[in-house]
């Protein structure tokens, strides 16, 4: 009988663990598929303002720049600036020699005095003075002119004025003297340059930008430029010229205008430009919301439990945002986290 005891309590004791084990298997497979759903972050799709950086490089050059010459072959007198001197316009810059046209200037208005002396006598002998031009027929003022020699007078002191005119380098316009290459006491034939005129107050930029980015630059958009030898300055500029052409590398070209009071900004010179422009009413959602796909760009939704994915199109970014334009709409919940292995209709789970 003792042994019949103790053969069943045997028994009941390997029930019990038997139970025991088969409880903690399902609890460990609980535990186990409760792990096994990923767990993701949401947020909700909303319109706002959208801050977009455009950063280029660009470089300056004068709005106005001219290589001044002489008009005339000949042997440069004096030379009056150096590079790099502010001059004023109508400032003489050089001269050639010009007494000779001095002289023959003298000598023009004498002839033309006795050409006047002659037309007065002309017109006396058909009645007439010239001072009463007025009353004279054309014709017998014309006839007078032409015996007297009087127009050519008059043409040759006009061609003597010009020549002196010319042996003269005068400044067309205010600004800054570059490339001065013509020395004292040399030839200087009409087609050598003698130095370089750039008009400094304002100079453009040039600088290039993303086709992407055509839609967001206007004209009258400000700039900001800082110049890569003098990266503490910053100037401001205004955008006046969008070339309405994309080039071959898929870039638009653009200039602005930037103001040069301080004088410290020189033609040719390298700087670097951004533009910050503001975008109203768009999605714009993190950057790390966005995988790929099948080779396209794809944003899980969360859509009762489970992920759905939705194909997109996008638009301008900055580091950490981007526009979409296509694929979304407001008030989506949209997976930013949890995202990367995720397949469409996954059963997913929020984590709190």
């Amino acid at each position: 009988m003792k042994r019949t005891l103790n053969y069943l309590y045997f028994i009941f004791i390997l029930g019990l663990i038997s139970c025991d084990n088969g409880q903690n298997r399902e609890s460990t497979a609980s535990k186990e598929f409760t792990s096994s759903i990923p767990k993701v972050k949401t947020a909700l799709v909303q319109e706002s303002s959208f801050l977009i950086d455009i950063n280029s490089n660009g470089k300056l050059e004068a709005k106005k720049k001219v290589d001044l010459k002489f008009e005339n072959e000949g042997v440069i007198e004096k030379l009056f600036v150096n590079d790099g001197d502010i001059v004023k316009k109508g400032q003489i810059l050089a001269y050639q020699p010009s007494n000779h046209l001095i002289s023959e200037g003298q000598k023009n208005k004498e002839v033309l005095t006795k050409a006047r002396l002659n037309m007065e006598d002309v017109l006396l002998g058909f009645g007439y003075s010239l001072k009463d031009s007025l009353n004279i027929p054309k014709e017998t003022f014309n006839m007078a002119k032409s015996r007297s020699g009087i127009s050519e007078a008059n043409y040759q002191i006009i061609q003597t004025g010009k020549k002196y005119r010319a042996s003269r380098l005068v400044a067309p316009f205010s600004g800054v003297i570059a490339n001065l290459s013509a020395k004292e006491k040399s030839l200087s034939s009409m087609s050598d340059r003698v130095c370089t005129l750039i008009d400094n107050k304002e100079l453009l930029v040039s600088f290039y930008i993303l086709e992407k980015e055509f839609g967001v630059v206007e004209k009258g958009d400000i700039v900001t430029i800082v110049p890569i030898a003098l990266p503490d300055k910053k100037f401001s500029g205004q955008i006046k010229h969008i070339n309405p052409i994309i080039n071959e590398h898929g870039l638009i070209s653009i200039k602005a205008v930037v103001d040069n009071k301080s004088n410290l900004l020189i033609d040719g010179m390298n700087v670097n430009v951004s533009i910050h422009k503001k975008i109203n009413q768009v999605i714009s959602v993190p950057k790390k919301a966005v995988v790929e796909r099948q080779d396209r760009k794809v944003i899980f939704t969360f859509n009762n439990g489970r992920s759905k994915w939705n194909y997109i199109k996008t638009n301008q970014e900055t580091r950490d945002s981007i526009i979409i334009v296509e694929g979304l709409k407001v008030g989506d919940q949209i997976i930013i986290d949890g995202n990367v292995n995720l397949a469409h209709d996954t059963v997913v789970e929020l984590e709190e």
